[in-house]
C-alpha cells in the first residue's frame, strides 16, 4: 500500500510540474527581437520561463557576435491553473553602439 501511495505522489508531481520550453526567435525590426517561453501551469514560475527566454536570447545574440539587451517582458497565464507564457523583447547590439 505504501508503494502505491508513493507511486501516485510521484505521478502527480510529474504531471503538475509540466514542461517548459522557449520558442523560435521572432524579428520585430532591424535589431529587435522577441522570444516566448511557455509551460503548463503546474509548479512553473514566471521567473523560470523568463530565464529560459533570456538564455535563448543571449545565445541568439552571441551567435551574431553581439550582446543581448533586455527591452521588456509580458507574462500571461495563471500559475497552477492555465498554461503560462513569458514574451521577452530584446535587442542585439554591438559593444560600440546601442
Amino acid at each position: 500500500m505504501k508503494g502505491r501511495k508513493l507511486l501516485l505522489l510521484v505521478v502527480m508531481a510529474v504531471a503538475l510540474a509540466g514542461c517548459a520550453s522557449a520558442g523560435a526567435i521572432v524579428p520585430l525590426n532591424r535589431d529587435t527581437y522577441m522570444v516566448a517561453a511557455s509551460g503548463g501551469g503546474g509548479l512553473r514560475t514566471f521567473s523560470h520561463l523568463e530565464s529560459l527566454a533570456l538564455a535563448k536570447a543571449r545565445d541568439y545574440c552571441a551567435g551574431m557576435n553581439k550582446r543581448m539587451v533586455f527591452v521588456s517582458v509580458h507574462n500571461s497565464g495563471a500559475p497552477t491553473w492555465t498554461p503560462m507564457e513569458s514574451d521577452v523583447t530584446f535587442r542585439c547590439v554591438t559593444d560600440q553602439g546601442q
